[in-house]
């Protein structure tokens, strides 16, 4: 009967309000059961079945974990943006693929620039199959390029 207090009665507005949400978003929804109106508040989960959106299943199928680099960091190194590693774990696309080390700042997935762990998820989003991460490591004047092969978001 109602999404969020937004009454619908057909399946498509019932889709619609839902589509505005993402997967782990909370979600009141007021429905009738034996004729009797109920409220009750759901939680949304992906076509994959966790609460994590697509953006968040690419990120984590690299298999590490990463941090935005804050903004006196990118000062020394004289670039604009990026995320770095802060671990990696033995599975996952950067350990078995790449020889990538810890504290490298990836400042590119394919040619897409990336400045913040948001945009290396919606940037990681929009691949498949073959691309390269660019990037730096600190103390070093020279790009860097690991080819990814194969990748399923």
């Amino acid at each position: 009967m109602k999404v969020n207090g937004l009454a619908v009665s057909t399946a498509s507005q019932l889709a619609e309000q839902i589509a505005r949400e993402k997967p782990g978003d909370k979600v009141k929804v007021t429905f009738l059961r034996s004729g009797q109106e109920k409220s009750a508040e759901v939680i949304l989960k992906s076509k994959l079945g966790t609460f994590a959106s697509q953006s968040d299943a690419s990120i984590e199928s690299l298999g590490a974990e990463f941090s935005t680099v804050n903004i006196d960091d990118l000062a020394k190194l004289g670039i604009d943006g990026g995320v770095q590693v802060t671990k990696i774990h033995g599975t996952g696309v950067i350990g078995s693929q790449t020889n990538m080390r810890l504290g490298f700042i990836i400042t590119r997935i394919g040619n897409i620039p990336v400045k913040s762990v948001n945009e290396l998820k919606e940037a990681l989003s929009q691949q498949s199959g073959n691309f390269q991460i660019v990037g730096v490591y600190p103390g070093s004047d020279e790009l860097y390029y690991y080819g990814i092969n194969d990748f399923k978001k």
